[in-house]
């Protein structure tokens, strides 16, 4: 659902964003001042999915992405679009949440992971991330709020973090993950008693200035935490009638090397 809502967004910001520069060869990763914004880029997102357990089970899913876009003009506001949902594995029931304000109303850090506005904030502080969100949906209301430590180290895909999403020699974006991170959770909702959940989290965090080429109309992603302790990241890019143009991926190490997936490897 998210990789739909995100090709919509960047499919109309990308035809009004040929003022930004894009990623080149070269460009690096330095941390933590790449885990903040990135003004220069017409877009940009940070990226949680989790899995969340009691008593060793597998009870419910989880999803947070923070995507910043920029305005049309070149004096238009730079706007903040939250989306977030929760999965309950037992009965089936998934309440998800998405809302947009101006980014003057959110704190989103230059120097750093230190993002918040009115229903989400992460900060992350040496290898320890504080995470809290949540809000009233549809379905229901539900607040998650938790401490999580990195249990893998930075990964930078691509070629040093530059990341090809297709043949068009534009379409790159800077990508960075932090494959796992673990911890325990609080989910509150109403009328029931708050639960202590262990908690399993995959963050991912792009920016560039243009991801979908002529022929691409949207992307699959996938992020897997091995039980050897290794992880893979594997995505492709669909035209408009759902064939793969494109794909790509990482074989993540236990101890954080990388690997990169050729397309037949993909496979």
């Amino acid at each position: 659902m998210v990789a739909g809502f995100a090709s919509a967004q960047m499919a109309e910001v990308e035809a009004h964003m040929t003022r930004f520069p894009h990623p080149k060869a070269g460009q690096t990763l330095t941390f933590p001042r790449d885990h903040g914004h990135h003004p220069e880029s017409s877009f940009e997102w940070w990226y949680l999915t989790g899995h969340l357990y009691e008593g060793g089970k597998k009870v419910m899913g989880t999803q947070l992405t923070v995507f910043r876009v920029a305005g049309r003009g070149p004096n238009s506001t730079p706007q903040i679009v939250v989306h977030m949902g929760l999965t309950d594995l037992i009965s089936g029931q998934f309440q998800h949440l998405s809302y947009s304000l101006p980014q003057s109303a959110a704190r989103i850090s230059a120097d750093d992971l230190n993002h918040s506005s009115p229903g989400f904030g992460m900060v992350l502080q040496q290898d320890r991330l504080d995470l809290h969100y949540g809000g009233r949906t549809k379905q229901g209301t539900f607040q998650i709020t938790g401490r999580l430590d990195v249990a893998m180290p930075v990964v930078r895909h691509g070629n040093n973090g530059l990341s090809r999403k297709s043949e068009c020699p534009t379409c790159v974006t800077m990508y960075s993950s932090l494959p796992l991170l673990k911890g325990l959770v609080t989910l509150s909702q109403p009328d029931k008693p708050p639960r202590q959940l262990q908690a399993s989290y995959w963050y991912d965090h792009e920016f560039g200035s243009q991801v979908l080429g002529d022929m691409a109309v949207g992307w699959d992603w996938f992020g897997i935490q091995l039980q050897d302790g290794s992880a893979i990241m594997v995505f492709q890019l669909r035209n408009q009638t759902g064939k793969p143009i494109y794909r790509s991926g990482s074989l993540i190490s236990p101890e954080g090397q990388l690997t990169n997936l050729k397309d037949q490897q993909d496979k």
